[in-house]
């Protein structure tokens, strides 16, 4: 797209510049038509040559252009990447021994659970503080006559509208949903069993709570 004329935006621009270089500003620009802003330049005597700012802002056009097409190149690029990496992670994935899955997986699970015990009297005083503030808001509403119902631990249902306050953590540990949650990141290629096969092998499979502690350790030599 090129620009041929003026625009209203081009002389706030000059109007702009030309009171910023005395330190001041002038307000409302954006509600005054072009024929009062062509007022404004003539009553201050503002100097500009129409011929060069068209060409100046087809410049910065033709800049914005190119840095958009660089931008939205460089997003397709990562995007095609991203989806070779994921096809490369499932592959490999498909291709291994089903005796070396069940070992990922269930180091997986075990990991997820030790953090999920050391989460655990964090996760039960945050339900626990959580349900207090609610039991306090609602016990207010109702005094304020408004309708108000309980749905559930952290969520009132007022005037017809459900509102969550606060997030309740987890406070069982469900094995079987954890695991298939992990196969099923395997399948899709969210976990890199390419990765962490060679590492947990090198860990000799110790149960740490997070896979990023088995690679910061295995490089450093730490084990």
């Amino acid at each position: 797209m090129v620009q041929k004329k003026m625009l209203k935006q081009d002389y706030i621009d000059i109007i702009n510049e030309h009171f910023a270089s005395q330190g001041k500003k002038l307000s409302n620009l954006g509600k005054a038509n072009i024929a009062d802003l062509k007022k404004v330049i003539e009553k201050y005597d503002i100097k500009y040559d129409e011929a060069e700012c068209i060409k100046e802002k087809n410049i910065q056009i033709k800049k914005k252009k190119e840095k958009e097409e660089k931008e939205e190149k460089e997003r397709e690029e990562n995007y095609n990447n991203y989806k070779l990496e994921k096809e490369k992670k499932m592959n490999y994935w498909k291709k291994l021994d089903e005796n070396i899955k069940n070992k990922l997986i269930k180091w997986f699970v075990l990991s997820y659970q030790m953090r999920f015990i050391e989460n655990y009297f964090k996760n039960v005083e945050n339900n626990k503080k959580v349900k207090k503030n609610v039991d306090e808001l609602e016990l207010k509403i109702k005094r304020e006559g408004m309708s108000v119902e309980r749905v559930n631990d952290n969520t009132l249902c007022i005037n017809g509208a459900n509102v969550v306050y606060g997030a309740f953590k987890d406070e069982e540990f469900d094995i079987e949903k954890t695991t298939n949650d992990i196969k099923e990141m395997f399948e899709e290629g969210s976990i890199d069993a390419e990765t962490a096969y060679p590492y947990l092998e090198r860990y000799n499979w110790k149960v740490v709570r997070g896979f990023s502690i088995v690679y910061k350790e295995v490089n450093s030599f730490k084990f």
